[in-house]
């Protein structure tokens, strides 16, 4: 996954969801594999469990950045403290934190939106960063969770939601597909092809 720094001047918030989902207690979905989901959004206080999953191989392969806690302060603190519009949540199974979701609109990182040629999508990246709940099906579950439910409300005038995993990255594809999404067109990034997946709203 390609890192995306430089935004374009908009609105932050425009996705309107952050404040609901800052704390631990809502559930949301249904709870298909006895798990009971959390989408909180990220805290600082999260970051040392994501230089942990960054650093692990079945993430790290995929997602090619330095996992320092200062890198991901540097990466992600932008977006915990507003002032970056990606927005970005954890997945709690139980009482676990698992991995992380996150979500933003692909015109607002034009090289971006460049190759992916497909403006007024709204993008989304995630991982499940336990290796201990890989496997259970919790990939398509939290996917479809969190496009049918948390965010639809805040998707007006967007066109569709897009994926772009490695072409060989088998796993995110199939959960892709199985949360209702198609596969487009393969394009080159600085970090090897990639696959366009789409899910039209």
């Amino acid at each position: 996954m390609e890192a995306r720094y430089q935004t374009a001047p908009r609105p932050a918030d425009r996705l309107g969801i952050v404040p609901r989902f800052g704390c631990r207690d809502v559930s949301w979905g249904l709870d298909i594999i006895g798990c009971g989901h959390l989408l909180p959004a990220l805290t600082r206080e999260d970051f040392g469990m994501l230089v942990m999953w960054l650093a692990t191989p079945h993430v790290s392969r995929w997602w090619t950045e330095p996992a320092s806690l200062l890198d991901v302060e540097e990466r992600y603190g932008p977006s915990v403290d507003g002032s970056d519009p990606t927005r970005i949540y954890m997945v709690v199974c139980g009482a676990a934190p698992i991995g992380m979701i996150q979500s933003y609109w692909i015109d607002d990182y034009p090289h971006h939106a460049e190759t992916m040629q497909l403006p007024g999508s709204v993008g989304i990246d995630f991982f499940i960063g336990d290796s201990g709940f890989i496997g259970r099906g919790i990939g398509p579950q939290m996917l479809i969770m969190f496009l049918d439910t948390i965010i639809p409300p805040h998707t007006q005038g967007r066109t569709a939601f897009a994926s772009d995993p490695s072409v060989h990255n088998a796993v995110s594809i199939r959960a892709l597909e199985k949360a209702g999404f198609g596969r487009g067109r393969v394009v080159q990034e600085e970090t090897g092809l990639e696959q366009i997946m789409v899910r039209v709203l």
